[in-house]
């Protein structure tokens, strides 16, 4: 995006969305924002159309920006988006991997189940995004890559304000499976347990919310 201010604005524009600082609907002028956040309007605008482009932001042309609401419908089509990417991201992973890859990927899952073990938030967080970026990235599909690395942002964004409630010893388990299925060059069996993970998270965000509102 640019410079790191600019990222720090972009971050704190996105997680004051999914907090529900700025509600859904909430308009979203350039004047108000500068107030908000202290600083000027170009950096704003480029944060702007980026949240436009990961679905956050509704711009209308002649009438600005505003806060898209991050419901149910909204959260099954990230999943159904990355559902579907997952599964040429599997089939083109298979035919690339090496030996030493799935060492390093399990060696990656070794640090998660560490950190997921003691409780620790934040690197559970990181090393969860490392796992399935190793694995993207063997795919050699730079712009698949790039539709998983914005859908991913959102649901990393979530991650941070629902947490994994519990839910990662259960995915621990999928991710040693994926692990062996790559082993045997599996890339069905692993892109269908990759499912399984997917459709369980997007189910438990789908409680939260609907905890939330109840």
């Amino acid at each position: 995006m640019g410079s790191t201010a600019d990222v720090k604005i972009r971050d704190r524009l996105r997680q004051d969305i999914l907090s529900g600082e700025l509600p859904p609907g909430t308009r979203l002028p350039i004047a108000k924002l500068t107030r908000r956040y202290g600083v000027g309007p170009m950096p704003l605008r480029v944060a702007l159309r980026e949240l436009h482009g990961q679905g956050l932001v509704t711009m209308i042309p002649h009438c600005g920006a505003s806060v898209r609401a991050v419901d149910p419908a909204f959260l099954e089509n990230i999943y159904d988006l990355r559902i579907a990417v997952l599964r040429m991201i599997y089939e083109k992973c298979v035919l690339y991997i090496t030996n030493e890859d799935i060492g390093k990927i399990a060696a990656v899952q070794d640090h998660l189940e560490a950190a997921t073990e003691a409780g620790d938030a934040a690197e559970i967080r990181r090393l969860n995004t490392v796992f399935h970026a190793t694995i993207i990235g063997i795919a050699r599909n730079q712009e698949a890559a790039d539709v998983l690395e914005r859908n991913w942002i959102l649901i990393d964004s979530l991650r941070a304000r629902y947490g994994f409630h519990g839910r990662m010893q259960d995915a621990n388990k999928i991710h040693r499976k994926i692990i062996a299925a790559l082993g045997k060059r599996d890339g069905a069996k692993a892109f269908e347990l990759a499912r399984i993970s997917a459709e369980r998270s997007m189910h438990g965000f789908l409680k939260l919310m609907q905890s939330e509102t109840a």
